[in-house]
């Protein structure tokens, strides 16, 4: 009796264990299955994006549970004040949009992207200081002293972006040219920064031949640790502290020529060019055909436009002309809406 007793017992231990481990299995299963979108199935590539509907204004942050991070936004100015004031309001206008707070850490309303991140904007001013009176709001500036390193033409003063290099209080600068029109906050390049402290992520110059970089965007993580003691941010100190020189018309061309080798370089998509919406232009519709998207699509889901040689947002000149499209059009009249608050003009 006492062994027919033992068996039922163990029969029921066994009918027990199984339920638990089906029950169990299924709910792993489950959660499995509702994980975040975009965490660890991010289907973009970033240096050939196969898919850009994560760039587009759904896009959520997925890094909920780590620390606070401290990120700046930058341009740079010298001369005339205006572009550096309306790419900075620009800047601060796109990440109040789409970032949960400001540069103070204060909630902001509305908000589609969960991101504690506490984002500064600063203009690098090479020569005298820009008026306080005329910075936007949660817009500041550092006064820094020219590089003894010079580009040529209107170039002259562009190696003083890489002063972004010792800045090592934030995780990550991303820094942009004043001709750049920022649509949506760079989250991808900032969080592939920070895994390498050290690192230089930078745009492929996909209208010239490759491997070329270009140093109209950049994002670059200042810290340092023995594991990047290599890392290519640390040649830019050359240029810093005057034992580098200046390399062909600017800083662009130092910039491939010393560091494309310890570069990552991403897609151009990054950044593109306004010929993307100029018919004529040799990259017309680039990104257009490579995703299958028509040319308001590729405006709507852009991350940045540059408005580089002849198309400058200050310049009405290829505004006139009747081969504008209308996607450009739109490009301009969102950088002159920004100028209008920014220089009051």
């Amino acid at each position: 009796m006492f062994s027919s007793r033992l068996t039922l017992e163990s029969i029921f231990c066994i009918i027990v264990t199984f339920v638990i481990i089906v029950t169990v299995s299924f709910n792993v299963s489950f959660m499995v299955d509702q994980k975040t979108p975009n965490c660890d199935d991010n289907d973009i590539s970033l240096d050939q994006p196969k898919a850009v509907k994560v760039l587009s204004d759904d896009h959520v942050a997925c890094n909920q549970h780590r620390r606070r991070r401290k990120i700046a936004y930058a341009t740079l100015s010298y001369g005339e004040e205006c572009p550096a004031l309306t790419c900075a309001l620009n800047m601060r206008e796109v990440i109040n949009k789409y970032n949960k707070s400001d540069s103070s850490g204060n909630m902001k309303n509305n908000i589609k992207c969960d991101d504690d991140d506490i984002i500064d904007v600063i203009i690098i001013r090479v020569g005298e200081a820009i008026p306080e009176s005329k910075l936007p709001q949660n817009v500041t500036q550092r006064v820094v002293n020219p590089t003894k390193a010079k580009g040529k033409k209107w170039w002259t003063h562009t190696y003083s972006k890489f002063w972004i290099a010792t800045w090592y209080e934030y995780d990550a600068v991303v820094f942009l040219d004043s001709d750049v029109l920022l649509l949506k906050p760079l989250n991808e390049l900032i969080d592939l920064a920070i895994e390498v402290p050290g690192s230089i992520i930078s745009p492929r110059a996909y209208w010239i031949g490759q491997p070329f970089a270009t140093t109209g965007m950049l994002v670059l993580s200042p810290q340092e640790s023995e594991r990047s003691s290599t890392a290519a941010v640390s040649e830019m100190h050359s240029i810093l502290n005057g034992n580098a020189g200046a390399i062909g018309d600017g800083d662009m061309d130092w910039f491939n020529a010393k560091l494309i080798n310890r570069l990552t370089l991403v897609s151009g998509w990054y950044t593109l060019l306004c010929g993307e919406f100029w018919p004529s232009d040799g990259i017309y519709n680039h990104f257009g055909k490579q995703f299958g998207l028509s040319q308001n699509e590729i405006l709507n889901k852009a991350p940045s436009v540059h408005f580089i040689a002849n198309w400058k947002p200050w310049d009405t000149k290829m505004r006139l002309d009747p081969k504008i499209t209308p996607e450009l059009k739109e490009l301009y009249n969102i950088w002159d809406g920004v100028k209008k608050r920014a220089c009051g003009t």
